[in-house]
């Protein structure tokens, strides 16, 4: 289209005969045409390009990475990737909050609060694993992904960290409308969370998908309904939850759950 263009201005240009006011009606219709010609192609490519998702993953070997930054404060890994727009002191909060969010204990030291450590200065290489696990966590909500994909980054935990965890990341997926894939073993943190479930085999295959409700009350699949079978048995209970649902009720109305420690849109 462009180049058609080109040769016809060009033609009636350079033609003998051609009154001026053809001449000038090209010229002024010439340019924002060529512009129109100019977006159509830029919208084409922007439909051909890939998707671009901010996707992040939280996991047990993710957590392992921290060791690597072992002088570097927890305040800083987790509040530097907070929206710009936050000041010094409101980027503090926010970390601490969301520490005291996640039940963050630290060292381990008896009535020492979040934000203590935080104004301590406390270094990750000084936390014991499982707490640079919660750090690792933090650091990934921090960012407010689109998709957070959690790879076994609970287990191991203790039941109230998964359950702060768990119902932190049932806010961020309300309240930031976050998607978030969680893989795990552990069947009670799955339901909890996800509105759909799809159940492997151990040779990796799909065995069943559908929707949490119908998996967990109607599995189709014998490898679905052994995997329900032994986690009933294990728990003594009649229905799959346990435990970390449990636990998830009783923080219902949890002052730090409830609290400022969602991450801001970035800006």
């Amino acid at each position: 289209g462009a180049a058609l263009l080109l040769a016809m201005m060009a033609a009636t240009e350079l033609a003998p005969g051609v009154p001026n006011f053809q001449k000038w009606t090209l010229r002024i219709v010439f340019p924002p045409m060529l512009y129109l010609i100019y977006l159509g192609w830029r919208y084409s490519q922007a439909c051909k390009a890939p998707l671009s998702v901010h996707a992040l993953v939280a996991s047990p070997e993710a957590a392992a990475l921290l060791a690597k930054g072992a002088k570097s404060r927890v305040e800083d890994l987790i509040g530097t990737l907070l929206a710009r727009q936050l000041s010094k002191e409101e980027r503090r909060e926010r970390v601490i909050a969301m520490l005291a969010a996640a039940g963050f204990k630290g060292t381990g030291e008896d009535g020492v609060s979040p934000a203590t450590y935080v104004e301590r200065g406390l270094l990750v290489g000084e936390l014991p694993l499982e707490q640079q696990r919660l750090v690792q966590i933090c650091i990934c909500i921090a960012q407010r992904p689109e998709v957070l994909i959690i790879d076994g980054a609970l287990e191991g935990l203790p039941v109230d960290n998964q359950a702060r965890i768990l119902r932190m990341l049932k806010r961020l997926k309300q309240e930031c409308k976050t998607s978030i894939l969680c893989m795990s073993s552990d069947l009670e943190q799955v339901c909890y969370l996800a509105d759909s479930l799809a159940v492997l085999s151990p040779a990796g295959s799909l065995c069943e998908k559908g929707p949490s409700l119908e998996v967990l009350e109607t599995p189709r699949h014998e490898t679905t309904q052994a995997i329900i079978a032994a986690l009933l048995e294990r728990s003594g209970e009649k229905e799959v939850g346990g435990p970390i649902q449990a636990h998830c009720k009783e923080l219902l109305g949890n002052a730090d759950l409830d609290g400022p420690w969602i991450p801001p849109k970035y800006t």
